[in-house]
């Protein structure tokens, strides 16, 4: 993969990113937007400035882009999504002149190093991600049950329905960052502005992958993506219909599920698991592939008693299109748990 990276600030004008970067006019580069959640980089391909109201394709916060613009200019703008856009003026973008690497074998755990990773996490490897998968159950029993705050079992639903926002608090009108999977399998993700406990719907799709607040300010309340309107009066529901959650007290997704976007590849780097004081509970790993690659798959993990242990999974990887989570049991009683799971997530062209 090419180490060629030149970054740059954007702001509100388009800006000619070939004459900034002193790229030729038509040779392709990868781009990565850089900056904070609230910031979104719009493109455009283009022999001429675009209007300033063109819409042109959005680039979110750590997502990277090939660019092959044929014989035209490459223009970029900043655009902000929070209520005060005063506040910052400028996002950073990454620009990667080399080539990507497509055609290279996949990472093995030789590759995983402490460097690369880091690099990674600061969105200088293009078609790289790492996400943090993390979750706990408050009162895992003897039967064994999905890793949310709402315990019980998560509901898969394959066939795609409009997803729809809600809060436990009929104040909220802030901005929530969500990252979900639509009907092809593809990522979809924006910020999307809370009503309160009245559904805002966020568009057709099956998961959701990754929700957090996009701003300075709490939620008032628990915030749910569902897949149906079943919400009672409160905002808040039916746990068949949930597909995602977090409490007011995180301010983000609180769910041991990940569901590999369509040409992607996970790869694990780490898992560690926690059992409270005087508990012993077993973790187990659960893959399948609706679409009939793969089988439901359930495999015990670890038997972790007391403490907080860490695993390898380096030289895990999770196919294009495949859920995988976690869940848990105890022998006797009830007992909560926990777990974080940092994930790197591979675009397929830069394997």
């Amino acid at each position: 993969m090419g180490d060629t990276v030149q970054s740059y600030d954007i702001g509100f004008e388009w800006v000619d990113l070939n004459t900034i970067s002193s790229i030729p006019v038509g040779d392709s580069f990868h781009i990565q937007n850089t900056g904070l959640p609230q910031d979104i980089i719009v493109l455009a391909i283009s022999a001429t400035e675009p209007p300033a109201d063109f819409k042109g394709v959005n680039l979110y916060q750590k997502e990277s882009k090939p660019i092959s613009p044929g014989e035209n200019t490459v223009w970029a703008k900043l655009v902000r999504i929070d209520r005060d856009p005063s506040k910052v003026r400028t996002a950073t973008i990454n620009i990667q002149t080399d080539a990507p690497g497509i055609g290279d074998s996949a990472p093995s755990a030789a590759s995983f190093t402490e460097d690369f990773i880091l690099k990674v996490s600061k969105g200088l490897v293009p078609g790289h991600r790492v996400q943090y998968i993390h979750s706990y159950a408050p009162d895992i029993g003897t039967t064994e049950e999905f890793i949310w705050p709402l315990n019980g079992q998560y509901t898969f639903n394959d066939t795609p329905s409009t997803l729809w926002l809600t809060s436990s608090d009929a104040g909220d009108t802030g901005l929530v960052f969500i990252r979900w999977i639509d009907e092809n399998y593809d990522e979809q993700q924006g910020a999307y502005q809370l009503n309160g406990q009245t559904p805002v719907a966020i568009g057709a799709g099956l998961r959701v992958n990754q929700a957090f607040t996009a701003g300075v300010s709490q939620t008032l309340g628990d915030i749910y993506v569902s897949n149906a309107l079943t919400h009672g009066g409160n905002g808040i529901p039916t746990q068949a219909t949930t597909v995602m959650m977090f409490e007011q007290k995180t301010q983000t997704r609180s769910m041991a599920l990940f569901t590999v976007p369509r040409n992607h590849t996970a790869f694990g780097l780490s898992g560690y698991f926690s059992s409270p004081k005087n508990r012993d509970n077993d973790f187990f790993w659960n893959v399948r592939n609706p679409l009939g690659l793969l089988p439901p798959i359930n495999t015990n993990v670890v038997s972790v008693y007391q403490t907080t242990t860490e695993i390898d999974f380096k030289f895990t990887s999770i196919p294009e299109e495949t859920d995988a989570w976690f869940t848990a049991k105890t022998e006797t009683g009830t007992g909560r748990v926990s777990l974080r799971i940092p994930t790197l997530i591979v675009n397929n062209d830069f394997l």
